[in-house]
């Protein structure tokens, strides 16, 4: 395991005990949003506006992070591997917003499927939306190892 791949390991472990929700994780501390974003060298105060983050996974390692800033439409990723074939977004190095929604879209059946209603009344959904998809399914596809791992912060104030 390598120096990245270890940090990862001590980050996820710390935040096990900030979160638990049903289709994802929820940080609550800042101090411990801001120590799993590291790799993104932002401010705390920036960092407070981004509110979600997606991790692109294969298997058990993590290929892609993805920082969503969902009210003010912002992105930003940090790429673990230098193959465009190991990168969320490819040969794109710094995806805009309309990326982002077309790569969550990507994750998820097409909005023509055959009956498509049926099968967002089985992820308890009433419309099509990318990221309510995404959530309920881990945006895996048949056979394909690669999946996202949601984590929102919702930062608790006292």
């Amino acid at each position: 395991m390598n120096k990245l791949e270890t940090k990862i390991d001590n980050t996820l472990a710390l935040i096990k005990n900030d979160f638990d929700d049903e289709e994802g994780m929820v940080v609550r501390s800042l101090p411990c949003w801001k120590q799993m974003n590291s790799v993104f060298n932002l401010s705390e105060d920036e960092l407070k506006l981004y509110n979600l983050r997606i991790d692109y996974m294969l298997d058990d390692k993590v290929l892609t992070s993805i920082l969503a800033d969902m009210k003010r439409e912002r992105v930003l990723t940090y790429d673990y591997f230098d193959n465009p074939m190991k990168r969320a977004f490819g040969v794109i190095k710094k995806p805009n917003w309309e990326d982002f929604m077309f790569f969550l879209e990507d994750r998820c059946m097409p909005r023509t499927r055959d009956r498509l209603r049926e099968i967002l009344r089985d992820l308890h959904l009433d419309f099509y939306d990318p990221l309510l998809i995404v959530r309920k399914t881990s945006g895996r596809m048949a056979e394909d190892r690669r999946y996202l791992q949601i984590t929102d912060f919702e930062p608790e104030y006292d």
